[in-house]
């Protein structure tokens, strides 16, 4: 996507005073590919539509092989964190292996799905 100075223009400038207008946030879990031993790995994501995922071969900080990518968003960073340990807890229950935990704040996105997904 070619990126215009204007859309970089308009990032606003993040400080403690206003960290809490940011109203977009993404979660990611990351876990282990084991479909191999465990062929219903995340079946039970049926059950919670906002969850998307998907299975990435390779990852510039945790390496080679095929990571699986749990993926969702909320509108405040309180709902994020619930969000995130909810499913870490049933993830936890399913015995599956978790890599990494990670909340992102969104300040900028192009992309117009995200709005939406978390309306």
């Amino acid at each position: 996507m070619k990126k215009s100075k204007n859309q970089l223009a308009t990032v606003p400038l993040l400080d403690k005073a206003n960290l809490n207008q940011i109203n977009s946030f993404e979660i990611h879990i990351t876990c282990p590919d084991e479909r191999k031993n465990h062929p219903g790995q995340f079946s039970f994501l049926k059950h919670f539509p906002h969850w998307k995922l998907s299975y990435i071969k390779g990852d510039p900080l945790l390496g080679t092989g095929s990571k699986a990518y749990l993926t969702t968003h909320t509108k405040t960073l309180d709902a994020a964190k619930i969000t995130l340990t909810n499913m870490k807890d049933l993830i936890d229950l399913y015995g599956y292996s978790i890599l990494r935990l990670k909340i992102e704040a969104i300040v900028f996105d192009t992309k117009k799905k995200l709005t939406k997904k978390i309306k």
